[in-house]
């Protein structure tokens, strides 16, 4: 099983099948994590780009 499968901390809530998003609890979390956010975010701004 997937870590999203599992969802041991409550973060994710699946969408349907092989689709999941953040939870609420996953998102107000996020906050203990600043560097990956940064991070993940410039990273997914850098693939949008044409």
């Amino acid at each position: 099983l997937s870590i999203l499968n599992k969802n041991f901390y409550g973060w994710f809530e699946r969408v349907e099948r092989g689709i999941y998003k953040l939870s609420d609890k996953g998102k107000e979390e996020l906050k203990y994590f600043p560097k990956l956010v940064t991070y993940y975010g410039e990273v997914l701004s850098e693939s949008e780009d044409p």
